[in-house]
């Protein structure tokens, strides 16, 4: 006897656990016009929101298709996301915000190509001048294994002009540190003068470049924010009123579950064959 009301209590405890489970509503999962990335602007928050709002009126069973419960959708977010209808999405036009920045460039980096090899040549000469005979002057140079230093007065080059002589002291230019070897060295002095001024002049491009482009996406995200604050949302590359939107959408969803609801016509062919031979099989065991 005790066994027995053992078994139905286990019974009746298991039967209360699916109820339990039968009862507990299911979190719909939704198809997103993003699919499963995030979405990141401002406007593309909003679509996920007006999104949630349809979803929210399917969930409930309301028939999105009809009239009213449309209407009903676009008031809701028209009251999420109000809008002042005197007001018109400002045009985001690439090519005149291009032309007027690339205008304002050249008020700011007035100066050619010319002109600064000029200009940055003058300031190279300062900058890599030969070191004055008999000037006092503190050389780097490596001797095997170790960096040594010598502080001296300058009598010249060598004869072959591949040694420096301070004092009584006579240091190879191949020993010399990068920084030394210039001063002395009158070959790679042209050199590292071209570089210096080749690389001026890539940084002035670089930053005339840097400022147009900077320039353009202020621009840009200006408007953006400006047309956002109005109220308008920018997708599927175009500037859209809230309930222009949620119109797009409700068509979308509707289309989309609309086609989950269709079994495939392989589906149904396959479902025909199984039926017709459970009949057979039947009839067989019948007989």
């Amino acid at each position: 006897m005790n066994k027995i009301l053992a078994i139905l209590g286990v019974f009746a405890f298991s039967s209360s656990i699916l109820v339990a489970e039968e009862e507990t509503p299911k979190i719909q999962q939704h198809e997103s016009v993003f699919g499963n990335r995030k979405p990141k602007t401002a406007s593309e928050k909003k679509v996920q929101k007006i999104e949630d709002i349809i979803y929210s009126y399917v969930d409930k069973g309301s028939d999105i298709k009809n009239k009213q419960i449309r209407a009903a959708i676009i008031s809701d977010v028209k009251k999420l996301y109000p809008i002042d209808g005197n007001e018109k999405p400002l045009n985001v036009n690439i090519s005149q915000i291009r032309k007027e920045t690339e205008s304002k460039a050249e008020k700011e980096f007035p100066l050619t190509d010319k002109e600064l090899t000029e200009k940055y040549t003058k300031e190279v000469d300062e900058i890599f001048k030969p070191v004055p005979i008999n000037s006092i002057i503190t050389i780097t140079y490596k001797q095997g294994p170790y960096t040594k230093t010598i502080t001296g007065r300058y009598f010249g080059l060598t004869y072959y002009n591949d040694g420096v002589k301070i004092e009584n002291s006579v240091v190879p230019i191949f020993d010399l540190s990068d920084t030394d070897k210039s001063k002395f060295d009158e070959k790679l002095r042209v050199i590292r003068k071209n570089e210096y001024v080749s690389s001026k002049i890539a940084d002035y491009a670089e930053r005339k470049k840097n400022f147009i482009e900077k320039t353009i996406k202020e621009k840009i995200n200006n408007i953006v924010k400006q047309n956002e604050k109005y109220g308008f949302i920018f997708i599927w590359n175009k500037w859209f009123t809230p309930e222009k939107v949620a119109n797009v959408l409700i068509t979308h969803i509707v289309d989309s579950l609309s086609q989950k609801n269709i079994e495939p016509v392989f589906d149904v062919e396959k479902k025909k064959i199984e039926d017709n031979t459970k009949d057979d099989t039947e009839k067989e065991v019948k007989s």
